[in-house]
């Protein structure tokens, strides 16, 4: 098959075909970046400054257990959700689930404290990325 069709068109036409397609699709599906849009997935995801121990060490000094949750015994993971921008800021800072109310304003007012992230990389570029931490109460 592959030969009546190179004895009917030559591979030059081939070659023009492919990159006249590559061009136009390439241009619409060009691996711009978008840096307003909120990625899920990037090349490299988001750390926090210092790795993983520093954040862990960060939250241990910076998240009180909160007296008004003392009384009820309660435990649980408190799911926080937030964008890491282009600068390594957080914003957008909310709760997607909560076993207290009291947790979810202590993990809120942690957050809004956090010190800058590095932020997510796509294609070379910064973008902004959007995750979710749990943080156990127990």
């Amino acid at each position: 098959m592959r030969k009546q069709i190179l004895e009917k068109f030559s591979d030059d036409f081939f070659e023009r075909t492919k990159s006249k397609a590559l061009k136009e699709f390439g241009e619409q599906m060009n691996l711009k970046i978008d840096t307003g849009f909120v990625y899920k997935f990037a090349d490299e995801i988001p750390k926090f400054i210092g790795g993983e121990d520093s954040l862990i060490k960060f939250l241990g000094r910076n998240i009180k257990y909160p007296s008004s949750c003392l009384n009820g015994n309660i435990k649980g993971k408190v799911y926080c959700q937030f964008i890491i921008e282009k600068d390594g800021s957080i914003s957008n800072i909310e709760i997607v689930r909560s076993p207290q109310e009291c947790y979810s304003n202590e993990v809120l007012r942690v957050f809004k404290i956090s010190p800058k992230w590095k932020p997510a990389i796509l294609n070379s570029k910064p973008v902004r990325f959007r995750t979710i931490m749990p943080i156990r109460f127990k």
